[in-house]
């Protein structure tokens, strides 16, 4: 058993590797640079100094990156909360039975969720932006350790009061006396080990899982000399148990019962499910896109723009200037031969190939753009924006509520550990910015010419379908369409009475 403790299951090596491209896009181009030709191949004529040289000056520019803050600003415009019993999320669906749960306790729980002081937001924030990310992710509900009995006589939970080994009534003054409390941890997919899904009371059910996590221990009194350490925790329903994977081998540091009886593990799935619980990262095309894209542009400017930029000149029947070993070549330079025979013409690349080159790249960014919902340019048809613009809405609606879910489940986790039966609804933003419908803003832009339909109306439609991106010049169009001076501030469009809103102070 203990020798199998540390054993990595062959599904969670291959969601490693299935999440490592975009792991590393999202490190940008250090990250890149230092994957070498891993992601961009060394050409066969390249020696090893030319390959470094291009190596050390390619750029990443980060669509993939952009486009996982691009989903964040819209999903978390709004902070996490908790919610009356009402469905906030999908109006139109029935009132759900009220949930019975310590609403002062989460009041005060949601203010540091994972015992470190980050808040329901900032918690929620990092879980969405590594599901995103890596496909899967999960939230261990642990409690802070302590010895705890059910009396058998009075059904009253007690507890060891650590500090002088007396059994004492488990109560909120208590719990809050001592820090006795639930709380998350965020275990990324790279982290895991196993988890495996069977069947109970012929419902699917978590009937194992086991993560790694890197500690630092301290190697003398005062910690200021450390080593990492790999600490194993493995979970069952009836048991849990904790592992130093260090230089002497396995050593158990700590075990107990599981009281709750079910393994306090929730995960958010955003991506496309593969075995078990790993999926494929849901931007995973995006990435490959992105990584295309960073190699097209390594190569068009660190091999072909150099060239072109700097061509090869080739001269017959030239001497160079007395006391040089080679012909200057510069806009300050003149070049004399008394020799008929003596030419002097450039070898560079031809203009076609330069401009295919920058055809290539533009055609790359723009299916970046498009597949993320950046930026619409100019060439992409209308119904290709429409198709992706709608799929990648509902997408992120799916992924919101999965994610509300996996959150919702978490707490019902804490209740438990509390001695109740459900924990609060989480309120999870889904007001995104419209859908972009080329066809309406089109009509309107001719209402607008005919002076039926305010152009104020009108920007602020088309800016509320257009998703934030930093080539898109909000002045300029304003400016050069509609006239307006630096200081006009745009009013906002409120979806909901279908009116633009002036700003502050404006009439």
């Amino acid at each position: 058993m203990s020798d199998l403790i540390n054993t990595v299951k062959p599904e969670w090596s291959e969601q490693a590797e299935a999440q490592e491209l975009c792991r590393t896009l999202m490190g940008g181009t250090r990250a890149m640079r230092l994957k070498k030709d891993k992601y961009l191949p060394k050409k066969g004529s390249e020696d090893d100094e030319e390959y470094k040289r291009r190596l050390d000056t390619a750029y990443l520019d980060n669509f993939f990156q952009k486009t996982i803050i691009f989903y964040l600003g819209q999903v978390f415009k709004k902070e996490l909360s908790y919610q009356e019993s009402k469905n906030l999320n999908k109006p139109d669906e029935p009132k759900k039975p009220k949930r019975e749960f310590d609403e002062a306790f989460f009041e005060r729980f949601k203010e540091d969720v994972d015992l470190t002081g980050s808040n329901l937001t900032v918690f929620g924030k990092r879980l969405f932006q590594a599901g995103l990310i890596d496909g899967t992710v999960f939230v261990l509900t642990d409690y802070v350790r302590v010895e705890t009995f059910k009396d058998p006589g009075t059904g009253q939970l007690m507890f060891k009061d650590p500090a002088d080994s007396t059994w004492k009534a488990k109560n909120k003054a208590e719990d809050e006396r001592l820090g006795l409390r639930p709380y998350f941890i965020l275990i990324q997919a790279d982290q895991v080990l196993d988890a495996w899904i069977g069947f109970e009371n012929g419902q699917m059910a978590l009937k194992h899982f086991r993560y790694k996590e890197v500690v630092d221990e301290p190697l003398d009194e005062d910690g200021i000399n450390r080593e990492p350490t790999t600490h194993i925790v493995a979970w069952w329903p009836h048991k849990w148990e904790k592992w130093r994977d260090g230089k002497t081998g396995l050593v158990m540091l700590d075990n107990g019962p599981n009281k709750l009886g079910k393994i306090p593990v929730s995960w958010f799935i955003p991506g496309e499910a593969k075995s078990g619980l790993t999926a494929r990262p849901p931007l995973d095309d995006l990435a490959e896109l992105n990584r295309s894209y960073w190699a097209a542009s390594a190569d068009h400017e660190g091999r072909l723009m150099p060239y072109v930029r700097s061509p090869v000149y080739f001269g017959k029947c030239i001497d160079p200037p007395q006391g040089k070993d080679s012909v200057p070549i510069s806009p300050a330079a003149a070049i004399f031969s008394h020799n008929p025979g003596a030419s002097l013409e450039s070898v560079g690349v031809d203009s076609g190939s330069a401009l295919n080159s920058q055809a290539d790249l533009k055609e790359k960014r723009e299916a970046m753009r498009d597949y993320g919902l950046q930026t619409v340019q100019s060439g992409v048809t209308a119904t290709m924006s429409e198709n992706v613009a709608t799929n990648a809405s509902s997408s992120l609606k799916g992924w919101c509520a999965d994610f509300k879910d996996c959150l919702e489940n978490a707490h019902k986790f804490a209740a438990m550990y509390q001695g109740q039966t459900d924990g609060p609804p989480v309120f999870v933003n889904m007001e995104f910015k419209n859908t972009l419908d080329l066809n309406l803003l089109a009509h309107l832009s001719q209402a607008v010419t005919a002076r039926i339909v305010n152009p104020d109306y009108y920007v602020a439609l088309l800016l509320s379908m257009m998703p934030y991106s930093d080539e898109w010049d909000v002045k300029t169009v304003l400016n050069e369409n509609f006239g307006k001076d630096e200081g006009y501030i745009p009013p906002e469009f409120n979806a909901a009475d279908s009116r633009p809103v002036a700003p502050d102070g404006a009439e």
